[in-house]
């Protein structure tokens, strides 16, 4: 992996985690109402829940792929000009963070008797892919290199 890329990736990651911790308010809240769905009523005594937990733990991955893509794809300052093509880097961005919306939301609803339980899990994911979506946007866009 390129120098530049692996640099990338790693302010990419520490501006993400500058953001969660910026809006600190909405990452307690989303964290809050994940723990209050894993403790109430004892879930994860039941096999069941604890394999959709494993399941929803999975889209956990779709900020680390939010990340790579913005590094991949920054605006390269030395050649002045952007490393993975023209238009169509942005809509890399909304394809991930729109591919997380639907699997989170057909988790959800395949997941019939715990709906919201299961969405509550899910939520500090797709939190935590908006604020890498953010970042590596600007990072595309060559204000953050």
């Amino acid at each position: 992996m390129p120098a530049d890329v692996t640099q990338a990736l790693s302010t990419i990651g520490l501006a993400t985690w500058h953001a969660l911790i910026d809006a600190w308010p909405v990452s307690v809240g989303v964290l809050l109402c994940a723990a209050a769905a894993l403790i109430v009523n004892g879930p994860l005594r039941h096999f069941s829940f604890r394999r959709r937990v494993v399941a929803i733990g999975a889209t956990y991955l779709f900020p680390v792929v939010m990340i790579g893509a913005g590094a991949v794809l920054h605006f390269d300052e030395a050649s002045r000009s952007f490393r993975g093509g023209s238009g169509w880097r942005v809509l890399i961005l909304w394809v991930i963070l729109l591919v997380h919306i639907v699997v989170v939301g057909y988790s959800s609803l395949s997941f019939g008797e715990s709906r919201f339980r299961t969405t509550a899990v899910a939520l500090p994911g797709l939190w935590v892919t908006l604020c890498a979506c953010l970042v590596s946007a600007v990072f595309i866009a060559g204000i953050g290199s």
